[in-house]
């Protein structure tokens, strides 16, 4: 192609001619800028945002690295001219740079702005959160205070409140264990013994969390989570060992050797491998299913499927002299006898009364009574 005074032009082909000559425009083009702009065959790219001219390989090098600097020195920021600094909006063969570095400002915004609707419902739902647990830890109520005015900081960003969000829902897990521990734990040397064994872990913890900080590091978040899923391990098997003396009963024999071992990775304090919390889970669920929270012989989530399966209405459950669960249909009084499945002891009654040895078992479905009795019939009264 040819420039208006008839000589050749100095772009690529398919883009924009620049305005210069290599001839009439000499000294100006052939200017050592990047280093290559006196060859012969060099080519020129024209900026149309400031007109500067420049030699193709030396500004596809300067744009390649542009805020590729040190990493003290990197930032994301609009292309500008090598000569004047004037931002670099428009131009066809750069139109995929400006547009990704457009991209990724915003995206750098976004981060650092958040979304302001969200940011107002954090700051609007954290703080009851933050009181409820001031409450419940008095001795910290100096940390807990530096965690609730970060919220009203006038600068506060997503960033942040993720923080505190992270802060409230480690502190909110620590005190859940603490709540099971108290609630589920009856025996008195096993209380102790988890006192003694995480007591002191959990106060550390909550302190650890509770510093002032302005984000979690990724290796902080992971640490914070594992020792979590530690401390509730812990409880899980305790939980379960209390069941265990409490109803007086044993370890199945085939869980027996792998408590020692399961004991020493709750106890170590050490990282677990993928193996070692495979084993761990493996067995704490061999054991909750072994001493059940409701002593049925059956897990919390076996006995919510079989409840579910079924589909009585609520006080229809009983169980056996050995604590195996049954239904008893229609009424829900018992009209004839039958045996176990699991153990062939005698189960049901007659004329709607159950058997002295057999009991209601309120516990699978959460009824207080059985259908067929005077209190669901005083309720059904009631109901007119």
């Amino acid at each position: 192609m040819q420039l208006k005074c008839t000589h050749p032009c100095i772009g690529l082909c398919g883009e924009p001619c620049p305005k210069k000559c290599r001839i009439c425009n000499r000294d100006e083009v052939t200017e050592i800028f990047f280093g290559t702009e006196d060859e012969d065959d060099a080519r020129f790219v024209e900026l149309e945002d400031c007109g500067h001219i420049f030699e193709v390989t030396g500004l596809d090098h300067y744009i390649d690295n542009f805020g590729k600097g040190d990493q003290d020195d990197a930032a994301i920021k609009l292309i500008e001219c090598p000569r004047c600094k004037t931002l670099i909006r428009r131009n066809l063969r750069y139109g995929n740079e400006v547009k990704k570095t457009v991209l990724d400002i915003e995206n750098v915004k976004r981060r650092i702005i958040g979304d302001r609707q969200k940011i107002q419902k954090m700051r609007y739902d954290i703080p009851e959160e933050i009181r409820t647990l001031s409450r419940k830890y008095p001795s910290d109520g100096k940390a807990m205070r530096k965690v609730y005015d970060t919220l009203f900081e006038t600068n506060v960003d997503e960033s942040t409140l993720a923080a505190v969000t992270n802060q409230v829902e480690f502190l909110k897990a620590i005190n859940k264990i603490e709540q099971d521990w108290e609630k589920n734990i009856r025996n008195e040397e096993l209380k102790e013994m988890f006192k003694d064994e995480c007591l002191e872990d959990l106060t550390l913890f909550r302190n650890w969390i509770l510093t002032t900080r302005k984000y979690f590091t990724e290796q902080e978040l992971t640490d914070a989570e594992d020792e979590i899923a530690r401390l509730q391990s812990f409880k899980r098997f305790i939980i379960c060992i209390d069941r265990m003396v409490t109803r007086r009963d044993s370890v199945p024999s085939k869980l027996k050797s792998d408590l020692g071992e399961l004991e020493n990775l709750l106890k170590g304090g050490k990282k677990l491998k993928p193996g070692e919390r495979d084993f761990m889970e493996r067995v704490l669920k061999d054991l909750e299913k072994a001493f059940p929270a409701s002593g049925l012989g059956v897990s919390e989530e076996e006995k919510v499927q079989i409840v579910r399966a079924l589909g009585e209405r609520k006080g229809h459950w009983f169980k056996c002299p050995n604590g195996h669960p049954y239904v008893i249909g229609d009424c829900g009084g018992a009209t004839i006898e039958s045996r176990c499945p699991e153990c062939n002891a005698t189960i049901g009654g007659g004329s709607h009364q159950l058997r002295r040895d057999n009991q209601f078992a309120g516990e699978m479905d959460g009824a207080q009574f059985p259908a067929w009795s005077e209190q669901a019939n005083l309720l059904n009264y009631q109901g007119f």
